[in-house]
């Protein structure tokens, strides 16, 4: 695809810049790349997100994107500021450019690779300071979050955000059993959460920005820096929402990819990292989990009808991992 590079200097269009697609990065958007040399000998790689929500028809995906993708530029522009002058370890992507007629943004393009991919390879870790090594940048993770809590807290009490979570819960769970989850599983789970759901409505939470989809696939791991991708969805929350899904996502990872005891060293390593600075409310945190697995569930586009064999046995086993995993909490 061809497309117009934004002129970062004085806000016009440079002509003739191509920029190569990247595969693989999200179903919600499309993803370019491009290196663009300035005249003074000076460049760098620029990413261009093009906002597409999976769900909107062809003929209106622009316009359905746009507000994902000013929100998202709006977000990062307030964080990028922020993390910079608090940490140099710790990052957002610095955006650049947004442009509502393609739904799109232009922001730097990042180090790292996504811990997804480092993930992948966690049972072929032989050595105790290799399987430390993944440990400290799953801790750093949540050292991140920690952050990006503390930046976006807010005063005030969280009772609508919990009426939130419990509107998006039972909507969650509900097409969950429409993408194959037992029936009476997802009574179970319904159930458990009316029953102890007052555990969270007596709580203390904090108001604080909710990333919606902070998972490992979203973090850019490098020797300087964690930085963290996708601010479409950035909303207010409370912070066993983002807890509880990077963590869910650590659970619900194939087995031949994590063994049980790495996935612990995981768990507790992240926890480590976002506690340095205060203490979590364990039993929110129990609440909470089989409320992110449901929701990541619920939106993962691997869980539609698929037609070919090979996409429909992943299909199987996917289902098959999230129907597992909620089970034993129900127990």
């Amino acid at each position: 695809m061809g497309c117009c590079l934004p002129n970062l200097q004085g806000g016009g269009l440079g002509a003739g810049v191509r920029w190569k697609p990247l595969l693989g990065r999200g179903h919600d958007s499309k993803i370019y790349e491009t290196t663009v040399a300035n005249e003074d000998g000076s460049g760098g790689r620029l990413i261009l997100k093009l906002h597409r929500p999976a769900w909107a028809a062809s003929h209106e995906a622009v316009q359905q994107g746009e507000p994902y993708a000013r929100r998202e530029y709006e977000s990062l522009s307030w964080l990028w500021r922020e993390f910079s002058r608090r940490s140099a370890r710790f990052a957002v992507p610095k955006p650049f450019d947004y442009f509502p007629e393609c739904a799109g943004l232009v922001v730097q393009k990042c180090e790292g690779k996504p811990l997804d991919q480092l993930l992948r390879w966690a049972r072929l870790l032989k050595t105790s300071s290799q399987r430390e090594k993944l440990y400290a940048c799953v801790g750093a993770c949540g050292e991140w979050l920690e952050l990006f809590h503390r930046i976006t807290a807010r005063a005030g009490p969280a009772s609508e955000t919990y009426q939130r979570i419990n509107r998006d819960f039972h909507h969650d769970l509900e097409t969950c059993v429409h993408l194959g989850l037992d029936a009476g599983l997802a009574s179970q789970v319904a159930y458990g959460f009316e029953q102890r759901k007052s555990i969270a409505a007596s709580g203390d939470s904090q108001r604080v920005g909710y990333h919606c989809d902070f998972g490992p696939h979203n973090v850019l791991v490098s020797d300087e820096k964690i930085t963290v991708l996708d601010f479409e969805g950035l909303q207010e929350g409370i912070i066993y929402e983002d807890l509880c899904y990077f963590l869910g996502m650590i659970e619900t990872f194939p087995l031949y990819h994590l063994s049980h005891k790495i996935c612990r060293g995981m768990k507790e390593s992240f926890l480590k990292g976002y506690s340095r600075r205060g203490n979590l409310d364990w039993d929110q945190l129990d609440l909470f989990m089989p409320v992110a697995t449901v929701k990541f569930m619920a939106h993962n586009p691997r869980l539609k009808p698929q037609t070919g064999w090979l996409d429909q046995r992943r299909r199987q086993q996917r289902l098959r991992v999230y129907t597992n995993w909620l089970a034993r909490r129900v127990r």
